[in-house]
């Protein structure tokens, strides 16, 4: 990626007459209108806030919400939302109409801008979400703007929004930087599994220790990762001997762990030339040369040959990259690769059913800054399309959400993704692009909003992780066990 940054205006702003030269200065002489309109919108909705603690500092005012006393949980005693107590301190005037205009997205793009300070980032999400159903009116004010007169026109509108995108530039460019090889290793676990763990338990980390005893003997993220793993070699019941095709290869964890524990074969996929490269260091490293291959090849292009030659499938979170419109292609490849006696297991990030028509229509956080093309099933959708891809030939065996322990594996993330910023990802930053201190800060909140955000949508399972294991109809060989083994075989990686 190219490191110079080019910031253009919508094309908009460049097309036309004198009449446009006047709106574009109307335009600009309505954005600090348009700040402080929008600043009496939102703090309106926020009235609506009825848990939790939320207070919001301006350079000339404090709001705070509730406007009455918070209200208890359903049974009378106080619960997570009611005991949060977050503070918001604006920057930049500019926040307002990022959020009034583009909602959530508004909010993150401020916060990577530093037009936003927030206490409290986790606790911010969270209290938001216990409000959502009286904060939905949030999501459509994008829409409602189009009918306020007090704009003039509604070109003189797109303008003034145009103009405020203009200074998304510095955002879109420092927030695009790719991580090198060398800075997923600064936050992932040794094993550079980048998906969720498997926790014994979902929120040690967060326990609060006494001054004078600091805890201690916190179950590690690579114990976490390993047990993710097993999890999945058992539900895709892998055996000796078995020729397995894994969609989706990382940098080849599941592949060398799965290959270990039994005398398998793996064909694992990828289309990324850097991690088949590490892949296979890795793979040779650990002398499973022969019995592991990567494929830097589209899973839609398996060759014919291929076709029912595999024994098992494993796909771990790539199906989030297939879309929507290949979803029933997806499982096409499956059953075409299958034997008559195969079976697999996909782990999958999910969006409830209810929020998936609005979640096709916006363009969020995530799916701009972090996956750009990036698409959440539904676990509805993931099951259709399994029956209907393969024609009824894949039957479901197994569903589980391990969405809650995604939790954990965001915060031991970011654990490790701000202990080794300025040591490690910071100079490889710098060494792979030209980069001012502020692109630098932006890039790092970013990191920061990603992993924070997704931290609070797991653990208010708002979205999930669900893991579902397949066969043939009539496969009475695959055994029916829900246990894991409580032993996690230690792994060099």
């Amino acid at each position: 990626m190219s490191s110079t940054i080019d910031i253009v205006a919508s094309p908009s702003l460049h097309k036309g007459n004198a009449s446009n030269s006047l709106l574009r200065r109307a335009a600009r002489a309505a954005l600090g209108s348009l700040d402080s309109f929008s600043e009496s919108m939102i703090i309106s909705l926020l009235g609506r806030i009825s848990r939790g603690q939320l207070r919001i500092v301006t350079p000339t005012k404090t709001y705070n919400f509730p406007l009455e006393n918070p209200q208890p949980s359903a049974n009378g005693t106080s619960d997570d939302a009611s005991s949060m107590h977050v503070t918001v301190t604006v920057r930049n005037n500019a926040f307002w109409t990022r959020v009034l205009t583009t909602s959530d997205l508004g909010f993150a793009e401020a916060y990577m801008l530093s037009e936003i300070d927030v206490d409290d980032l986790s606790a911010f999400f969270k209290l938001f979400m216990y409000n959502r159903d009286e904060l939905e009116p949030v999501s459509t004010l994008k829409s409602l703007l189009s009918y306020i007169p007090t704009f003039g026109s509604r070109k003189l509108l797109d303008l003034t929004v145009s103009l405020a995108n203009v200074s998304n530039g510095k955002a879109n460019v420092s927030a695009h930087y790719n991580l090198s090889n060398r800075m997923f290793e600064a936050f992932l676990s040794r094993d550079r599994t980048y998906s969720c763990g498997l926790f014994e338990t979902l929120d040690e980390d967060l326990i609060q220790p006494p001054k004078d005893k600091p805890l201690r003997g916190l179950e590690s993220l690579e114990k976490a990762q390993l047990r993710k793993l097993r999890l999945n070699v058992i539900k895709a019941n892998i055996r000796d001997g078995d020729r397995v095709l894994e969609v989706g290869s990382g940098w080849g964890s599941f592949s060398i762990y799965a290959a270990t524990l039994y005398k398998c074969t793996v064909d694992t996929l990828t289309l990324s030339e850097e991690q088949a490269a590490v892949a296979r260091e890795r793979i040779a490293r650990a002398g499973l040369q022969d019995r592991v291959r990567v494929h830097v090849l589209d899973y839609r292009n398996i060759p014919a040959e291929w076709n029912g030659q595999f024994d098992r499938f494993v796909s771990i979170e790539m199906m989030e990259h297939v879309g929507a419109e290949y979803m029933e292609t997806f499982w096409q490849v499956v059953d075409r690769a299958l034997k008559k006696d195969g079976a697999g297991c996909v782990e999958v990030i999910t969006l409830p059913e209810a929020q998936m028509s609005r979640y096709l229509k916006d363009v969020d956080f995530i799916r701009k800054y972090i996956f750009p093309g990036g698409f959440l099933p539904s676990a509805n959708m993931l099951l259709n399309t399994l029956n209907s891809g393969s024609q009824s030939r894949l039957i479901v065996n197994y569903v589980s959400n391990i969405g809650p322990h995604y939790a954990r594996t965001l915060r031991e993330w970011q654990r490790k993704f701000l202990a080794n910023f300025d040591s490690v990802i910071l100079p490889q930053l710098q060494e792979q692009y030209s980069v001012s201190n502020e692109e630098v800060e932006t890039f790092k909140r970013k990191w920061v909003y990603y992993f924070t955000f997704c931290e609070a949508l797991f653990a208010t399972r708002s979205i999930g992780c669900h893991v579902i294991s397949f066969t043939r109809e009539g496969n009475v060989e695959l055994p029916c066990d829900v246990r894991l083994e409580e032993e996690i075989e230690e792994m060099s990686f």
